[in-house]
């Protein structure tokens, strides 16, 4: 797609997880027809109900999935959250962050590789 992909692991219970969702929220709102797709994968919930409550909650405005095999097969298992996987435009992985992945990181990453 000529752009960079952040997929991003979170979970309603990690207080981290939810404070950088809204840069997520607003980088994707700015970049989204130029540079940048944001994947949200939701991972250790109960029920699919608090998922998308959440995503109300904080305005989630990006595709989020339910984690679930297939997506531990494709990503790997995630040790520790938040974990956000940086792709280049070409679909190389280039960062793996384990913690929070700032609005700062990603828009460093999107200028310097225009």
């Amino acid at each position: 797609s000529g752009k960079v992909l952040v997929v991003n692991f979170w979970a309603t219970w990690c207080a981290p997880c939810l404070k950088e969702i809204p840069d997520f929220v607003k980088l994707f709102d700015e970049r989204k027809r130029k540079d940048l797709m944001v994947l949200g994968i939701a991972t250790g919930f109960n029920d699919p109900k608090e998922i998308s409550d959440m995503g109300r909650k904080l305005a989630i405005n990006y595709p989020v999935i339910l984690e679930d095999d297939e997506t531990e097969k494709q990503f790997g298992a995630m040790a520790g959250l938040p974990v956000s996987l940086l792709y280049d435009p070409k679909g190389k992985l280039v960062l793996k962050k384990v913690g929070p992945l700032t609005r700062e990181a990603i828009l460093h990453y999107l200028d310097a590789n225009r």
